[in-house]
């Protein structure tokens, strides 16, 4: 048998080198190898360690787009849950949903194919919760400001523009005017804090009534007067006032007296009743183009009455030159309109001795702020009961044409038409079941994806266009049910209506002859049986059950 030669590797023992093409094999597979593997005798380590880097940082940035993801979801949570409007089940389910969002990025970070993919919808995540969180302070900043409850009285002190006086230390030795009765209360609190800052020749002289005070400050029977700033556009406005008394005039010193009485402060199980009772809301429709929290004439009247069990609504409008006692007096009487110049919470007890009920809540609306919210919205469709046009308003909108069925209205033109009240034979009554119709057009509007078109606008708008008294709870609760059940509502509306008349004894403008309407005592007392049965839970359309 042949010996077997063993040959050993080069530079073994017992070994040699090969010679020929064969010698070579082992070193270009190695050298192959190292080229595959990105390494070179000379950079190799250079190459591996850039490899690592870029490693290195794309997980920094999956971390970077976790954490960041995890804390808008629990910023965007804790908003929503501060508005108080969502159902616990629905809170729920959006911690749930952005719960799984947040695994699912963490997961296909492991994938690094994936990895970039995923880490820009992480982002793209976390940048829509950041707006989301944006949008719900807003949202929560104009609820805040909306349920202020606030409701403030302020006074002035006016001279003529040719007066030198300047500001209220100025006015020392002059001899001030106020009105004698009338809104007494309000004016001896001014009063207190004027000497405080102004030493006056004498007690101011007392006057029968605003328009007989400023004819004293016309004349020159006093050289400054103590009014209450509502007062002014009724004596701008009447037909026996002053319309320039804006333009002659000059506020040197104002005094704001607060009504906390109305504020709302319901929070908890106290707040939740408001969905398990019936109760009633005032709704105050002003014309003013100053702050709403002002007291200020109310134009539109309405009364809510609210079954939140039994889903039903009934809007009682009243005329707002109903000849009604004014609450607060000794039964003097006066337009209801002129309730509002003392206080909203005036008129809400003289509409309640009116039908006989008690009114615990009131929501102010401001019809100037309509022109940013429906321009928000993108106009609103209303439907006009007749064609007609309505006279211009400098600074707000020109005459308007209106057809006789469907309007489309920007917020120019839904202010003419709730505005106009001439161009009918029905006068107030028909201009307040316009404004019910562009108030109603709103609500629809609002429920649309055209809200999140101009978010920001139509939030800022509300915030300029409702007050309430309702707590920012008792309007989560009221929201919260609605979505908990989403039932449809009923809801029925009636106007009141009556003779009109002249009359120079009311309580406002003693010795004026105003324009008074005289209450239809049928009217009034078919409006007092649709409230009782809203109030009792009777079905809609039936009497309420008689004791």
């Amino acid at each position: 048998m042949a010996k077997i030669r063993r040959e050993g590797s080069a530079g073994s023992p017992g070994g040699r080198r090969r010679s020929g093409p064969r010698a070579h094999t082992a070193y270009d597979y190695e050298a192959d190898t190292r080229r595959r593997s990105g390494h070179t005798a000379s950079g190799g380590r250079k190459i591996s360690t850039a490899a690592a880097q870029k490693q290195k940082q794309r997980r920094r940035s999956s971390r970077r787009a976790l954490f960041f993801q995890a804390l808008l979801s629990i910023l965007l949570l804790v908003q929503v849950w501060r508005t108080q409007m969502v159902p616990a089940w629905m809170l729920a389910a959006l911690g749930l949903v952005l719960f799984i969002l947040w695994f699912f990025t963490l997961e296909m970070q492991k994938y690094p194919k994936r990895g970039a993919f995923t880490r820009f919808c992480a982002w793209l995540l976390t940048a829509a919760m950041a707006v989301g969180c944006l949008f719900t302070q807003q949202g929560l900043d104009a609820l805040q400001k909306v349920t202020s409850g606030e409701n403030n009285t302020v006074v002035g002190v006016y001279v003529l523009q040719e007066d030198p006086a300047r500001k209220i230390s100025d006015t020392a030795n002059y001899a001030f005017g106020c009105i004698s009765e009338m809104d007494r209360t309000n004016t001896d609190k001014a009063i207190t804090a004027i000497a405080a800052k102004s030493e006056a020749a004498s007690l101011p002289s007392g006057y029968d009534n605003m328009f007989e005070l400023v004819g004293g400050l016309y004349n020159g029977e006093v050289q400054a007067i103590i009014l209450n700033q509502s007062f002014i556009s009724m004596i701008e406005d009447e037909e026996n006032g002053y319309a320039d008394f804006s333009e002659r005039t000059r506020c040197i010193f104002t005094y704001s007296i607060a009504n906390d009485n109305l504020q709302g402060n319901v929070t908890g199980a106290e707040a939740k009743q408001i969905t398990q009772k019936p109760f009633l809301i005032y709704l105050s429709g002003v014309d003013t183009r100053g702050d709403l929290t002002d007291t200020c004439r109310s134009d539109v009247n309405i009364l809510a009455a609210v079954n939140p069990v039994t889903k039903h609504i009934v809007l009682i409008n009243t005329p707002r030159d109903y000849y009604v006692p004014l609450a607060g007096t000794d039964g003097a009487m006066d337009k209801l309109t002129h309730a509002g110049l003392y206080g909203v919470d005036r008129s809400m007890d003289t509409l309640g001795a009116l039908y006989g009920v008690e009114v615990s809540y009131f929501i102010k609306i401001n019809f100037v702020g309509f022109i940013g919210i429906v321009d928000a919205l993108g106009g609103i469709d209303v439907e006009s009961d007749q064609a007609f046009t309505s006279v211009g308003s400098p600074g707000y909108y020109n005459p308007t044409t209106f057809v006789q069925g469907t309007n489309h209205l920007d917020g120019a033109a839904a202010l003419a038409f709730s505005r106009e009240r001439h161009a009918f034979k029905a006068g107030d009554i028909q201009r307040g079941e316009n404004q019910m119709k562009v108030i109603s057009a709103i609500v629809n509007k609002a429920k649309s994806p055209a809200v999140l078109r101009n978010y920001s606008k139509l939030m800022n708008s509300v915030g300029d266009s409702f007050v309430t008294n309702l707590s920012h709870d008792q309007v989560g609760a009221l929201v919260r049910m609605q979505l908990n059940d989403g039932a449809d509502w009923t809801i029925e509306s009636y106007s009141v209506t009556g003779t009109g008349a002249k009359s120079t004894e009311c309580y406002s403008a003693r010795g004026s002859n105003l324009y008074v309407m005289k209450p239809d005592t049928a009217t009034v007392a078919e409006a007092q049986a649709m409230i009782a049965s809203v109030l009792s839970g009777a079905p809609a359309g039936s009497e309420a059950p008689t004791a």
